[in-house]
């Protein structure tokens, strides 16, 4: 900001908790600010949660996605890689078309993956808490939770991800007492 010539600034994030905040003025230098905090409630997302086991999961998910095409596009967190790769393939096996998105893929993949979202070309993303930052396609329909987050704030952050354009859109998570 200083090299710049000390302009005025703005930081913007749609969630962030106290001690995020707080970074951000921190890190960004910040003085004499103003915080302007709006509320949370995004009256056209329908929060969901699901108990299933394990191995229940995917196939509701594949029922989800196979008997509804009117759901448009949409992301399905999951906690590890090689749960993203199982799932987009029996996705992939009952003709969704879905695509993988993890940190072990290499830079020119992820963008791969990420333009097939953004075109509309892949309707589903299966992915880890790699995917997301910085993504502003309006029009998601759902975000699926094949596993907890790590945190309620991650949840949100993850799941306000559906309905930008303020449409009626939906958030699903899956849970299991022993998992």
């Amino acid at each position: 900001i200083k090299m710049v010539g000390s302009p005025v600034v703005v930081a913007l994030t749609a969630t962030a908790t106290p001690e995020v905040r707080d970074d951000i003025v921190k890190q960004l230098a910040l003085k004499e600010s103003d915080l302007v905090i709006t509320g949370f409630a995004r009256p056209n997302l329908q929060f969901a949660v699901m108990p299933a086991a394990n191995s229940h999961k995917i196939e509701s998910i594949v029922n989800l996605l196979t008997t509804n095409s009117e759901l448009g596009s949409g992301i399905i967190y999951v906690g590890t890689r090689n749960k993203a790769d199982e799932i987009v393939e029996v996705l992939m096996d009952h003709d969704v078309k879905a695509v993988v998105y993890h940190a072990g893929m290499d830079a020119e993949s992820r963008d791969w993956v990420q333009n097939k979202f953004m075109s509309g070309e892949a309707q589903v993303v299966v992915a880890t808490n790699a995917f997301g930052l910085g993504i502003n396609k309006k029009d998601i329909r759902f975000v699926i939770h094949h596993d907890l987050p790590g945190t309620i704030e991650a949840y949100y952050q993850e799941a306000g991800r559906a309905g930008r354009d303020g449409l009626p859109s939906f958030c699903l998570l899956f849970y299991h007492y022993s998992e």
